[in-house]
């Protein structure tokens, strides 16, 4: 008799190879051709492996590329995904007397400029959440989104 070891995907692991997907996907591929090529094709190009492609929610991801927030994307002349920050902070609310001042790095996975000139960020998530628990999601990412303001 043989056993088969089978392991169990933790949900950070998921998440991570869904971001690597929106990562390195082709926008232009991705409405082209659809997702399930496009992860065929990040899979073949070793930029996820086989494991991670196996953990992709195409379901979520086509849910994403047809959505009016990528059809806002879509439209905008200045796109950036990716983009390194590094800044400089003393904040009372974190660091109690705001005598310390901490450095701050970090990934924004993608922002876009719209039609009057302002900015909106996107930030990757796939957290679960029940309906009307939206206010959650807010609350534990709150401080991430305050320096994407900054």
């Amino acid at each position: 008799m043989f056993a088969i070891e089978t392991k169990k995907v933790s949900s950070a692991e998921i998440g991570t190879a869904n971001h690597l997907f929106m990562q390195f996907a082709s926008f232009e591929n991705c409405i082209k051709f659809g997702v399930e090529y496009e992860g065929e094709r990040l899979l073949l190009t070793d930029m996820i492996t086989s494991e991670q492609y196996g953990m992709l929610n195409f379901k979520n991801l086509k849910a994403f590329f047809t959505s009016p927030l990528f059809e806002r994307i879509s439209k905008s002349k200045k796109v950036y995904r990716e983009k390194r920050f590094t800044i400089a902070d003393n904040s009372k609310e974190l660091f109690g007397n705001g005598n310390e001042t901490v450095l701050i790095q970090g990934v924004i996975d993608l922002f876009f400029e719209n039609e009057d000139g302002t900015y909106t960020v996107v930030d990757y998530k796939t957290d679960r959440i029940k309906q009307g628990e939206e206010q959650i999601l807010c609350d534990r990412y709150k401080s991430q989104i305050a320096y994407y303001a900054k």
